[in-house]
């Protein structure tokens, strides 16, 4: 590893743990105000309107919650396809979540993520095409779609293999909390650059 890769491992760490702990002195309440302001600039964007297959993120602590959109999205038949994980591995798997009773027994397992216990069973994203729209969570996002995520990589990996697979990518958007949003965060070469960031204070 370079001496320049190794500044950014260390630069992005730092920021982790930053933002991480301003997190935990936003409220639930707090959270919960702006993830309703987020949740309704997302539903009425017309990269969301116009979509048809998207995947969601499912919300856990310290995220803006998806809850409502995934619904929504569900309600609207849209085809809604939510991360899966196993632990050990470093492939994301998008599958296709039914209707929102499926959704309500989700439950928490790899980092509290709530997700299917197992990938069998469930229609998996690429056997249907390619995705219009991907909604992502990360640690910190810039004003000019910029994104740091938890260090794993699973959303870099996911979507070059996208657009490897489809030769196209979907609309890549972020959804940030107040507390989340920098003016600048520490990039390397794989990660990917978004289309849009959705916070409470501007869309």
């Amino acid at each position: 590893m370079s001496v320049f890769a190794m500044e950014v491992r260390a630069a992005k760490k730092l920021m982790r743990d930053q933002i991480r702990n301003a997190l935990k002195t936003v409220s639930p309440s707090e959270i919960s105000l702006e993830s309703e302001t987020i949740e309704s600039n997302v539903l009425t964007a017309d990269y969301f309107v116009e979509s048809e297959r998207i995947s969601v993120f499912v919300s856990t602590e310290g995220e803006v919650i998806t809850d409502g959109i995934i619904k929504a999205a569900l309600a609207q038949h849209k085809s809604v396809f939510i991360p899966w994980f196993k632990k050990g591995s470093d492939e994301m798997k998008m599958l296709r979540l039914l209707d929102a009773a499926e959704f309500e027994n989700l439950k928490p397992t790899l980092w509290g993520i709530r997700q299917f216990e197992t990938d069998q069973g469930h229609e998996s994203y690429e056997t249907g095409g390619p995705l219009d729209l991907v909604l992502l969570p990360g640690v910190a996002f810039t004003r000019d779609c910029q994104r740091l995520g938890h260090g794993k990589g699973y959303y870099d990996r996911f979507l070059g293999d996208h657009a490897e697979r489809f030769g196209i990518m979907p609309k890549k958007v972020g959804l940030a909390l107040t507390a989340q949003i920098v003016l600048s965060v520490p990039t390397a070469d794989h990660d990917i650059h978004l289309d849009y960031i959705v916070s409470s204070v501007n869309s």
